[in-house]
């Protein structure tokens, strides 16, 4: 069970960075989340985890949302998937 939650990591930090709204920027000289901090959370580990943000991003792209409102506590997306398993790991 535990060997099966590993191998899914990289697939939840993916989803977690891809259902964000947040994003990293410079901010005296360092890097600082524009943002939910718990989003941000999400992208600082998605990056130690070593998926390439960028190319999924890309390669995924974001096609619809529907914005999270008090009404309604939800948020959901809707993005371009790709077949390939962890194909946005940095080498």
């Amino acid at each position: 069970m535990e060997r099966d939650r590993a191998l899914m990591l990289p697939e939840w930090l993916q989803c977690g960075f891809l259902g964000n709204d947040s994003h990293m920027q410079a901010q005296d000289g360092q890097l600082a989340v524009a943002g939910d901090r718990t989003e941000g959370a999400l992208i600082v580990s998605a990056q130690k985890a070593g998926l390439a943000l960028k190319s999924l991003e890309q390669e995924q792209p974001r096609l619809d949302t529907i914005p999270f409102e008090s009404q309604f506590p939800y948020m959901a997306i809707l993005h371009q998937f790709w077949q390939e398993s962890h194909r946005h790991r940095q080498e």
